[in-house]
């Protein structure tokens, strides 16, 4: 059995061979949508044992790749939307004039258990650079003309 794809469907294919034609085909068992995590009964009734179980365990596999899609795309905003609050926050806007469900001391709280959370899994906060202040040195300063040109 073949499991494709189509749209918002997964199609649930099986290969035959016509021998009149001298060619193989498929054919179209049952299909379902892609966002059902189990196997809805109608097409249970048109599977076998064997395919029901190659089916549930595709499913199964899908859903284990969808949570680690979910997971990677909550890590990669959290940056980004850090960003755009502080944006905005900057900007003048205030958590009492927008429709936020927030308040200042969830936010908080909430940043305190992310910095628990990145020492607990082992990152370090990063070092502020330290600020250079930039010495002229003026040892040689009397040696060099600025403008060679009018020294001669």
């Amino acid at each position: 059995m073949q499991i494709r794809e189509r749209g918002n469907r997964w199609q649930l294919l099986e290969s035959f061979y016509d021998k009149e034609k001298k060619r193989s085909g498929q054919k179209q068992i049952a299909s379902q949508e892609t966002y059902h995590r189990e196997i809805r009964p109608e097409v249970k009734e048109k599977l076998t044992d064997e395919q029901a179980v190659e089916f549930k365990a595709f499913l199964d596999e899908e859903d284990a790749k969808r949570e680690v899609r979910f997971n990677t795309s909550k890590m990669s905003v959290i940056g980004l939307n850090m960003r755009r609050a502080a944006e905005l926050l900057n900007l003048g806007h205030r958590f009492e004039d927008e429709d936020v469900s927030s308040d200042v001391d969830q936010v908080f709280n909430d940043l305190e258990e992310l910095k628990k959370a990145l020492r607990k899994a082992g990152y370090k906060r990063p070092q502020k650079p330290v600020k250079q202040l930039e010495s002229k040195d003026d040892r040689q300063a009397d040696l060099i003309p600025e403008k060679a040109s009018e020294s001669v």
